[in-house]
């Protein structure tokens, strides 16, 4: 039982240390992370060519420069194909509950609308949207990691 609570006592840590820094370094994290991994791949493919596999080891180098490098343009890509998925998926669920009728149209399209929208505030805003969410996460991360330590305090479970 001690070593579950100890447990959850570095989670609920770290939860308050990631949701500070998601608070306060917003996109930033991306980047580290980001940067990080291309470290972390472009390490191993140096120990894996030492190792004697040189094509792996070769791919693995210049797969964590390009990480390393082209990061941001990768994520951002794939930004804007979430952001297109999104407001083709919005849009089209609309047109679809507007067909079916149903007894309260307003809210029948209210989830699908804000789809659509949140894909167009993404498409046109990216680094604005991605800062938005890294705060809201960072905000929820922290007031989770709070409330899993004010319960250990009191002595209850979490």
């Amino acid at each position: 039982m001690k070593n579950i609570r100890s447990y959850s006592l570095v989670g609920a840590i770290l939860m308050l240390l990631l949701g500070l820094l998601c608070v306060t370094m917003k996109s930033g994290v991306v980047s580290m992370a980001l940067s990080v991994l291309g470290i972390a791949v472009l390490v191993i493919g140096v120990i894996t060519l030492l190792a004697g596999s040189k094509s792996l080891g070769i791919g693995g180098i210049i797969g964590g420069i390009l990480i390393c490098v082209m990061g941001w343009t990768i994520v951002s890509i794939a930004l804007y194909i979430v952001a297109i998925l999104m407001i083709v998926y919005g849009i089209t669920s609309v047109i679809r509950i507007s067909r079916s009728n149903p007894c309260n149209m307003l809210l029948a399209i209210s989830g699908p609308a804000l789809t659509a929208i949140s894909g167009f505030v993404l498409l046109f805003n990216q680094s604005g949207a991605v800062d938005s969410v890294f705060t809201i996460v960072g905000i929820l991360l922290m007031i989770t990691g709070a409330v899993d330590l004010f319960y250990m305090i009191a002595g209850r479970d979490v």
